[in-house]
């Protein structure tokens, strides 16, 4: 049962507790509850699969279960937990769009020429380049170098190691704000409202 216990503080505390851990944990938790070791008696091995069979139920919606595990594989912590390569292939996709996304946002307002010729600019827009290619090719590349690195200790906070990264892994670095804000639960922002409402209250 230590397991479990130490599972919900990891997934329960203040300190950097991404949904990226969500998928290692649950890996965990798996190999703990699903062995049966020689010593636990009939009681123990009961609870335990009573337990996994509650805790296995969790995160089989698609949506979430891809989400979970893009959140993993951006996690520098956890990314060599990530099985296949269908996942880095989704966030190389993801890092393109986001690429493409941070290009058509900054465009500036339109020139007297650009106006006078935005047909003809549209049309070299929509015609494929080579630009599309290198920056396919960039994306792979900088995701195959991310894959290369070690993993990062699970002490370590993965938007400082993000930050740090920035120069070296810039379409991911950009990239990662979307998994990394999501907590793995809401226990810390309940427990700062439950603060807050303490304070706050008359009693």
């Amino acid at each position: 049962m230590q397991m479990l216990y130490t599972s919900t503080l990891a997934v329960s505390s203040e300190k950097n507790p991404t949904v990226g851990q969500i998928l290692p944990i649950l890996g965990k938790l798996k190999d703990n509850f699903e062995a049966a070791e020689d010593s636990d008696t009939v009681f123990i091995r009961t609870i335990k699969e009573k337990i996994w069979g509650d805790i296995s139920i969790r995160y089989q919606d698609e949506n979430i279960r891809r989400f979970l595990e893009e959140a993993t594989a951006i996690d520098p912590r956890f990314k060599t937990k990530v099985q296949g390569n269908r996942v880095w292939t989704r966030l190389q996709e993801a890092a393109m769009d986001k690429a493409a996304g941070e290009i058509s946002l900054k465009r500036p307002k339109l020139s007297a020429l650009e106006k006078l010729f935005a047909e003809e600019d549209r049309a070299l827009l929509q015609a494929p380049t080579e630009d599309v290619h290198s920056s396919r090719e960039t994306t792979q590349k900088e995701v195959d170098f991310y894959r290369s690195l070690p993993a990062a200790l699970s002490s370590v906070n993965p938007a400082t190691w993000w930050w740090d990264k920035r120069d070296s892994l810039p379409v991911l670095s950009q990239l990662s704000p979307k998994y990394l804000c999501v907590q793995a639960s809401s226990t810390p922002s309940e427990r700062v409202f439950s603060t807050a409402g303490d304070t706050i209250s008359q009693e």
